[in-house]
């Protein structure tokens, strides 16, 4: 875990604050990062991108963007900060460390077509979202995505996509919000649709369907699935960080193989883009021995060589000791095995067949 970190800015916000308060605070302490503007460049100017483009060769504007939000980031109050981060500090004891609020893991999702698209700032805290998407996100598109690029960078439109959250019938929607999409993507009409309705509620598998996230909902077996940036202090140059989603959501047990080729895919994307990440159950405890092997092996590619060297890079945290550990381990071994000894079985049944 981090250290408690010094305050930055010079603006102190009171717990009563309003929100227009606040977004006034992001403006004006984001003037400055704002109008620090890369060199002039006509041929970077002139690199513009689209979906067809391969991920390796988006790595330089999207190392950009991520150099920009972290900069954005720490203009900001602590004071913001623990606004995006509720209850951090009374809980933890310090403020939100930037590395947990930072948003371009789902950024490069989209870019790979793996997520159909990514909201910034919905729920309770829309000024991010906007501020979000006015000083950092749409400056991005503008300079290095044109109209037919097959991405789209928007500012959803007021009280869409709602949801109720309690007995009383309060909602909570995902209106005036950073959106970048791609319209490429298969699933493309129902997010058009879903973040355009007002009418009616949104129900939690549309939303899990329009964000990507590959289960369903079972609060029983339900474990936090975060991909984690494995060298946070560098990326964030923060201090004794223990760990920095690129991506969080939850899952149940039953879902494990498809947590585990998810999670596959979203590596080998930030891999061509340069950046290294661990696939994190949190809630282990939560899950069977079995579940958990299962969701290994998957991202390994069933490749018991790839899941070795998986481990021992620490690419797939490991958050049990003793008895439990081995037995995760032994379990995947025993996964190996037995698909070694079906494929075995179906290729000497296939050439028993052909005589």
């Amino acid at each position: 875990m981090g250290k408690k970190s010094k305050r930055r800015g010079d603006k102190k916000i009171s717990k009563s604050t309003t929100a227009e308060d606040l977004q006034q605070g992001i403006d004006e302490l984001a003037i400055s990062n704002n109008n620090e503007k890369p060199p002039s460049d006509d041929n970077a100017a002139t690199k513009f991108v689209d979906a067809n483009t391969p991920l390796n060769e988006m790595k330089d504007i999207f190392d950009e963007l991520f150099q920009s939000e972290i900069s954005w980031l720490k203009s900001l109050p602590s004071e913001v900060q623990e606004e995006l981060m509720p209850g951090w500090n009374a809980t933890l004891g310090w403020p939100a460390p930037i590395n947990h609020i930072c948003v371009i893991g789902e950024i490069a999702l989209v870019l790979a077509g793996v997520k159909p698209c990514s909201v910034v700032g919905h729920g309770t805290y829309k000024p991010h979202g906007r501020s979000y998407y006015e000083k950092i996100l749409r400056p991005w598109y503008d300079r290095y995505f044109k109209e037919d690029s097959g991405f789209i960078c928007e500012l959803s439109m007021p009280g869409v996509a709602y949801y109720v959250i309690d007995s009383k019938g309060n909602t909570v929607d995902f209106g005036e919000n950073a959106m970048f999409r791609n319209i490429r993507h298969p699933i493309s009409d129902l997010v058009e649709e879903v973040f355009s309705r007002t009418d009616r509620p949104v129900t939690t598998e549309e939303l899990r369907v329009c964000f990507g996230f590959p289960s369903r909902y079972d609060k029983r077996t339900d474990s936090d699935i975060q991909y984690q940036f494995q060298n946070p202090e560098e990326l964030f140059n923060i201090e004794e960080c223990c760990c920095s989603p690129c991506l969080d959501y939850t899952s149940r047990e039953a879902d494990a193989v498809a947590v585990g080729r998810h999670f596959r895919k979203y590596q080998k994307a930030m891999k061509a883009l340069g950046y290294s990440i661990a696939l994190d159950i949190e809630n282990q405890t939560l899950w069977s021995i079995e579940a958990i092997a299962t969701a290994w092996y998957e991202a390994a590619g069933h490749d018991y060589d790839e899941f070795e060297r998986m481990a021992k890079a620490d690419e797939l945290w490991m958050r049990c000791e003793g008895h439990r550990k081995i037995s995760i381990i032994h379990s995947v071994l025993q996964i190996h095995k037995r698909e070694q000894m079906y494929n075995t079985m179906g290729m000497r049944m296939y050439n028993i067949s052909r005589g």
